[in-house]
């Protein structure tokens, strides 16, 4: 089963328990004093329950995200290195081309002024 399957679950699961704490509660024979105490108790419970669902998620989380903080690190500082690698050669081949058009257009320059002023 999935995660988010597990995760709904879970939730459903605390949430009809919550539901059913509440409502076999509110049926039972007991005096309001004694319903109010106990609708206490449940809620307090509920509430432990979800700090320790919220304490489990959060540490999946951090190992989730420190896990990929690690693999990726190495990939990034390669990355860099790279990229200052390509910044160059990009570079270069720009002051290539630069070079070839301004080439090219001095001697179109030429073969034109030729044409033009042919004597």
């Amino acid at each position: 089963m999935c995660d988010d399957h597990k995760n709904g679950f879970a939730k459903g699961a605390l949430f009809g328990a919550l539901i059913g704490s509440v409502l076999g509660v509110l049926y039972a024979p007991k005096s309001g004093k004694e319903t109010r105490k106990e609708l206490r108790e449940k809620a307090e419970e509920a509430a432990d329950l979800t700090r320790e669902k919220v304490l489990e998620i959060r540490e999946k989380a951090e190992n989730v995200v420190n896990e990929i903080e690690y693999k990726v690190q190495p990939v990034l500082e390669q990355l860099g290195a790279d990229t200052q690698d390509l910044r160059e050669d990009l570079q270069n081949k720009v002051d290539e081309l630069v070079e070839e058009i301004e080439d090219t257009s001095d001697d179109l320059k030429k073969n034109v002024r030729k044409k033009l002023f042919k004597k």
